[in-house]
């Protein structure tokens, strides 16, 4: 066969890849077993997802078609029976229609053979089967589409324990052919890259050892190739892969167990693919599991990846689905954790219009068994009011006074306000729409011109495309007469406050209020849970108080704020970035 080369172009919205975006929606599909996705596609009016769906604790099952909304919301869903147990694993639309590639499934789970399906219409379905079924255990790595007239599988072809190849299978209207090479010890092909001079696949081997490396398989346009083999002494594994743009250096990523320590670590592997040598190597992880399952190059510079993350002494069973992005030399920028209480498994990353999506399994949202699952995590607008009450104080009826609400972009992409209203005895000096810039601050001036005596109590409502909605601020003050009590107020409740700024490069404040004279602890944990400093311990009576918080030995990253203050506990978010 003729090498073809491609190449792939996307478009996508300008977002502010410096901040982390956010999870928006978690969709969950329970058909009565287990279920799983394997991989999914964005078409015009939401997600459509394919996998298996499994009686529940079974091995094998069904192939499933899925698709839901842009809010996450389940539109219809589709089992496909047949004498033969198979299961979806990649999905692509090309044109027109919906095309999905899949294995077949033996009893025990293992794949052994290939079939090709064409989805035409978004309903009717028409199957086309290619594939050489020789007995041997055949693993699905890659499926494309050349111009609606060849279709290309590559795949892992086992004989033995021992023995495995990889495959390049293709198939038009009229023919089919394939080839085999590396026929040794290269055990499972996790995909393809293409690159100017050739392709480079990749995967997993077997060492002399019993562990397994990562490997890369280069071959040229005149066909002849070669390999050559990454890690330590411990297991390692290439799952996905992303070109250098514009020089011929391509990004890995998967799991290690050579650089971790008890457990296994997310891996980045920068080779120089005609050269078959390692540029740079880096890792990311704590004491237990973490890999990478998908790598995206980042619209501004640097990689998003996608994988999974135990925290610490934690198993696998207990895992989030974990996104993070690293720079052009593998450093990391951000972080974003997202999952329940229980195993959320990420087999796979695409990207949206404004963020990504992400698939697999999770156990936290239904119990017995696995469920199919997505989340949405995208770049958003988000706002965060400071204070969130507004304390005037007694004023003499018939003069004012102001104070600033700080309104923050706390979230990853522009934010707009539209108006400030609700407040009957207080006046927001404001003229809508206004946008605010990430991390920027938009101070609004709040006056109280009290006419009658007495406490006045009222609500001040922020409405914004902010992704957690309107924002209501509480306002206090009290009219008196001239020769009232002038005393401040005293907090009549405890309250935590949103930190400002937030994110932070040097330094946030952190203000809160005690209702009475309490023991007060306020404390910073990392994003894994653990402790990362003690900001105050110390007995303090009932008013307001600020803190600030210094960013010095801190990496850049997402910490959370707790105060407890006798038995009133809070906690807020607040973010690094330097």
């Amino acid at each position: 066969m003729a090498f073809i080369f491609v190449l792939f172009f996307s478009m996508t919205a300008c977002f502010a890849q410096s901040f982390p975006p956010d999870s928006v929606w978690t969709f969950a599909f329970d058909d009565g077993g287990d279920e799983y996705f394997y991989d999914a596609i964005e078409v015009e009016d939401g997600y459509l997802l394919c996998g298996e769906a499994r009686e529940w604790n079974a091995l094998v099952g069904e192939a499933l078609l899925v698709k839901i909304d842009r809010e996450g919301d389940l539109v219809w869903s589709r089992r496909y029976p047949h004498e033969r147990n198979r299961r979806f694993k990649r999905i692509l639309r090309p044109y027109v229609s919906v095309e999905l590639a899949g294995e077949y499934v033996a009893p025990n789970s293992q794949a052994n053979g290939l079939f090709f399906l064409s989805v035409l219409d978004g309903d009717s379905i028409t199957g086309y089967d290619p594939g050489y079924t020789d007995g041997r255990q055949q693993q699905l790595a890659h499926f494309s589409n050349f111009f609606n007239e060849e279709w290309t599988f590559i795949y892992s072809a086992r004989s033995s324990d021992t023995s495995s190849a990889i495959v390049l299978e293709t198939w038009t209207l009229s023919d089919s052919s394939r080839q085999v090479f590396a026929t040794s010890t290269l055990n499972e092909c996790r995909g393809v890259v293409y690159s100017f001079d050739g392709e480079a696949f990749y995967g997993r081997r077997t060492n002399p050892q019993g562990h397994s490396d990562g490997f890369v398989l280069r071959r040229n346009m005149n066909n002849q190739y070669d390999y050559e083999t990454f890690g330590g002494d411990q297991s390692d594994d290439f799952r996905a892969s992303v070109r250098h743009y514009p020089d011929s250096v391509i990004c890995f990523v998967g799991g290690t167990y050579s650089y971790s320590h008890g457990g296994s670590d997310l891996w980045l592997e920068f080779v120089n693919v005609p050269l078959l040598e390692t540029s740079q190597t880096r890792h990311y992880g704590g004491l237990s599991y973490e890999d990478g399952v998908e790598v995206v190059n980042a619209e501004d510079s640097g990689y998003i990846i996608a994988g999974n993350f135990s925290s610490e002494d934690i198993e696998f069973e207990q895992s989030d689905f974990w996104l993070l992005k690293v720079d052009d030399d593998g450093d990391s920028v951000w972080s974003v954790l997202a999952g329940g209480a229980e195993a959320d498994r990420c087999d796979g990353m695409i990207e949206t219009e404004n963020g990504f999506l992400l698939y697999g399994a999770s156990q936290s949202f239904s119990a017995p068994g696995w469920d199919g699952c997505a989340m949405l995590i995208e770049y958003v607008p988000d706002l965060v009011a400071v204070p969130s009450t507004l304390n005037f104080g007694p004023v003499a009826v018939g003069d004012s006074t102001m104070r600033t609400l700080n309104l923050i972009n706390s979230g990853s992409n522009t934010l707009t306000v539209n108006s400030l209203s609700g407040a009957v005895a207080y006046h927001a000096q404001f003229s809508g729409p206004v946008t605010i810039a990430v991390g920027d601050t938009l101070a609004v001036s709040i006056y109280f011109a009290p006419t009658t005596a007495g406490t006045q109590i009222d609500t001040l409502t922020v409405a914004s495309d902010a992704l957690s909605g309107e924002k209501n601020v509480r306002c206090l003050g009290a009219g008196s007469a001239a020769d009232a009590d002038e005393r401040p107020l005293v907090p009549t409740e405890f309250a935590l406050y949103p930190p400002y700024p937030n994110p932070f490069n040097a330094q946030t404040v952190i203000e809160f209020d005690l209702a009475h004279e309490s023991d007060v602890k306020l404390d910073l944990y990392d994003a894994t849970g653990r402790l990362a400093r003690t900001v105050l311990d110390d007995q303090r009576g009932a008013g307001a108080y600020r803190v600030t918080l210094n960013a010095n030995g801190l990496a850049s990253g997402s910490y959370f704020v707790t105060l407890t203050a006798g038995q009133f506990h809070a906690t807020q978010k607040v973010l690094v970035v330097k």
